[in-house]
């Protein structure tokens, strides 16, 4: 529809109040007394004068009329069953002469009915009395409205939806539909006004069905020419689910999804939606929702038209099938038919999944009762080619199949999605044929049933997706110690499902890569976004500030986070507030018992301190595992610049042990216990000294080892000063309330706690309000790749007894 057109309607509609809500009542809501009440007592609870109510035929009266128009000895039985349908209703909902006004009409258009079934052409009259069904659901809901007090009033949409049939394919006509309606609302100001679905006409005013779904469709078209502000369905079920809820009791309905899986469960045969019905609100921002008629106060199901992200899947499947399989000669054969075989799918309204499988092959699948009729339309394509060709461009074949797919909202980095599908039908050694969608995986099945499979996947997906899912981040030093340790254990609540490094994301399935994906920051988010895992927890096994600028984006996607890496909690702390605050804004927890003293509980003995009313004054000690190591091994008789490599190959140092010879790593630390304690700081508050003579560490790496033996005997020289006194070189870490923060080499006296530690050893001296004169002194191994992964494990362990604790509730 052109702008300038649309911008003409608007202005026609400017004086008129146009309604807010479009509302429809699907036959099943309208199957009885009991579910026209229901449908009476929401709109007069949720409408509003002015909007609109779309209605389907009641129960089966569409079938049975259909039924009725075919030349059989049952057709009048049929018509007797409408009768006491329709008469049961009315006789229930009304009395005097409501009851018999209605009865009356009912009557005389069964009448009507009866006398044009008796004519040899009533084929020309089938859509018309097809169209009844709708016309007495609007007349008996609009009667019932006023009834209990509801201003209302209903329209035959023959009136104002106009369509165009050319060829006998059907579209609507905006600007015809438009102007009719109009007329049809000026007259209905300030009441419910409730329009039949299903039904429209063409130019002629002759009947036209708008086809499987219809009604639907209805409700949607009229939000378009309207501009309502949202279309809410209701039916018998409380939303869309993520399986068929009369097969599982564990089968929940999904409260928002956006629009690109209810596109793709409506092209795989979704009961409750049909692939037209999304069409005219597609580019619009009209709400979409799907709620139940018989528990009105759930949620139900939203519909995010702007393609919003909530990483649902949905299993599906379809039983009873005809799939008609082509094999084409030549692509330009494939293209034809392809065409001619979508048209020939708008024209037939009902179910029909039309896929592309392997180079030249075409697959359609059918339902079972609509085979016939297909197989008319590719005998009729067929004989067509074959009068312009010398030879048929293709061949066809037939078999009885279902289909079970895997459905979900993503269509990129859906890895685990698609490893989990194939994975199930090759375990169950199934003769299917696999096909990916663009946000689907589908599996054609040469079985008619397949309740008990589909049961099957929607179980192990659900066992799959529950699972606590693990990505590392970093598979060096401690996140390879780490792994071995997991694999070296059994029974995990967890999954370990990614490992990276630098390059490659490998995506894994028991501790095997099953896939691998080249690394970047943007890839990373997005991959583990999509992972369709209920609950996922990060590690950051990284030294990477790359990887913390990423901390956020994880925390608004619900994941929890676990870091080895000081990046971040030693980062500025405007930014360390922030990540904080994102994290507790989403609900997630994030652990870093693995950035000071290793597997040391440091960090929980001061949470707990404080938790329990206690205040830090003061914490000292050695904090760096490599400088202990460096410290409490040297004698003099081997150079400092030998052991610092023996560090490094022992895993004892940063991957840059200058990191830790210049008192960084020591700072780091430092600022993130006193962070614990409630404390702000920042890095410019801490007086640091290196190790070593602070010029060496403005040198490169490389200029830096040229200058070893000058260090060495520097180093010597000190350390040979503080043994003659009888005290001893630590490298200490210290903040106090009233001194601030420092990090230095420093002589303590052998009695000192600092003193009496072993190689590798931290040793945090604390005191508190309640620990003032006797300081809490926590003692142990401070570095080596065991006792972080350990820290890091300790970390997972409590989030996921929380996760459970949580499920559990």
């Amino acid at each position: 529809m052109g702008s300038s057109v649309l911008k003409k309607q608007q202005i026609r509609f400017k004086q008129l109040d146009l309604p807010h809500s479009i509302y429809k009542f699907g036959g099943s809501s309208l199957a009885n007394a009991r579910g026209f009440r229901k449908a009476a007592r929401i709109i007069s609870q949720q409408l509003k004068p002015n909007d609109l109510v779309v209605v389907s035929a009641s129960g089966n009266t569409t079938d049975w009329l259909i039924a009725c128009c075919e030349q059989n000895n049952e057709q009048f039985d049929f018509l007797q069953k409408i009768r006491y349908h329709h008469r049961a209703i009315i006789n229930d909902c009304f009395i005097a002469d409501q009851r018999q006004k209605l009865l009356d009409t009912l009557e005389q258009h069964l009448n009507w009915i009866e006398r044009h079934l008796a004519y040899s052409n009533q084929g020309s009259f089938k859509n018309d009395i097809i169209a009844f069904g709708e016309l007495w659901s609007a007349l008996i809901l609009s009667y019932l409205l006023e009834h209990i007090g509801v201003p209302a009033s209903w329209i035959d949409a023959r009136r104002c939806l106009k369509v165009l049939n050319i060829n006998e394919q059907i579209s609507i006509d905006f600007e015809q539909s438009k102007k009719y309606l109009e007329e049809h609302l000026k007259s209905r100001q300030q009441r419910i006004t409730v329009v039949t679905g299903y039904i429209a006409s063409d130019g002629d005013n002759k009947t036209c069905l708008l086809g499987r779904n219809g009604s639907d469709y209805s409700a949607t078209l009229l939000a378009n020419l309207t501009t309502a502000k949202e279309v809410k369905i209701w039916t018998d079920v409380a939303g869309i689910y993520n399986f068929d809820p009369n097969l599982s009791s564990q089968a929940k309905p999904i409260e928002k999804l956006n629009l690109s899986l209810t596109k793709t469960l409506a092209l795989l045969g979704s009961p409750v939606l049909h692939q037209k019905t999304l069409e005219p609100i597609c580019n619009s921002k009209i709400q979409l929702s799907i709620g139940s008629t018989f528990s009105p106060d759930l949620p139900g199901s939203k519909i995010c038209i702007n393609d919003g992200f909530n990483a649902n899947s949905v299993v599906t499947h379809r039983n009873g099938l005809i799939e008609f399989c082509f094999t084409l000669k030549s692509d330009i054969d494939l293209h034809r038919l392809n065409k001619q075989l979508i048209i020939q799918q708008n024209l037939n309204n009902e179910f029909s999944l039309l896929l592309k499988h392997g180079q030249r092959s075409l697959r359609l699948l059918v339902e079972e009762n609509n085979v016939k009729q297909w197989q008319q339309t590719i005998q009729a394509i067929a004989q067509s080619t074959a009068e312009n060709q010398s030879t048929s461009t293709f061949i066809f074949e037939q078999k009885r199949v279902s289909t079970l797919a895997l459905a979900r909202e993503c269509s990129s980095n859906y890895e685990y999605h698609r490893h989990f599908f194939k994975t199930f039908i090759r375990e169950r050694k199934l003769d299917a044929q696999l096909l990916d969608l663009e946000h689907a995986c589908v599996a054609i099945l040469p079985q008619p049933e397949i309740d008990d499979l589909a049961i099957q996947c929607f179980d192990a997906w659900t066992q799959y997706t529950e699972t606590i899912a693990v990505f590392l981040l970093g598979i060096g030093n401690v996140g390879a110690t780490w792994l071995k340790q997991v694999e070296s254990r059994q029974g995990h609540s967890f999954q370990v499902v990614l490992k990276s490094n630098s390059k490659t994301l490998f995506l894994l399935d028991s501790q095997q890569s099953f896939d691998t994906i080249d690394n970047s920051s943007e890839q990373l988010v997005e991959l583990i976004r999509n992972a369709p895992f209920k609950n996922k927890v990060v590690i950051d096994a990284t030294a990477s500030s790359s990887i913390t600028q990423s901390y956020s984006r994880f925390f608004e996607l619900g994941i929890h986070l676990i870091s080895a890496n000081k990046e971040a909690a030693s980062s500025k702390q405007e930014l360390l507030d922030s990540l904080h605050a994102c994290a507790q804004d989403h609900h997630c927890w994030w652990l870093q018992n693995a950035t000071v003293g290793a597997g040391l509980p440091i960090n929980y003995a001061i949470n707990d301190l404080l938790s329990c009313g206690d205040s830090v004054t003061s914490i000292r000690g050695v904090f760096s595992g490599t400088l202990s190591w460096l410290l409490q091994t040297y004698d003099g008789t081997r150079a400092l610049s030998e052991l610092i490599q023996e560090a490094k190959a022992l895993g004892y140092a940063e991957p840059d042990p200058r990191v830790d010879l210049s008192g960084h790593d020591v700072l780091r630390k430092l600022m993130i216990l006193i962070r614990l304690t409630g404390q702000q700081i920042d890095q410019s508050d801490v007086t640091i000294t290196p190790l070593l003579d602070a010029s060496l560490f403005e040198l490169s790496e490389a200029d830096f080892w040229q200058q070893k033996e000058d260090f060495d005997r520097d180093f010597n020289r000190r350390w040979q000063k503080a043994k003659n006194e009888g005290r001893r070189l630590v490298y200490q870490a210290e903040y106090s309330l009233d001194k601030g923060a420092s990090c230095g080499l420093v002589e303590v006296s052998e009695s000192d706690p600092l003193a009496q530690i072993s190689p590798c050893d931290n040793v945090f001296v604390i005191q508190t309000s309640w620990y003032q004169d006797n300081p809490l002194i926590i003692r142990g191994p401070g570095a080596g790749r065991e006792v972080t992964a350990a820290a890091v494990q300790s970390d997972l362990n409590h989030i996921v007894s929380r996760i459970n604790a949580v499920s559990q509730k």
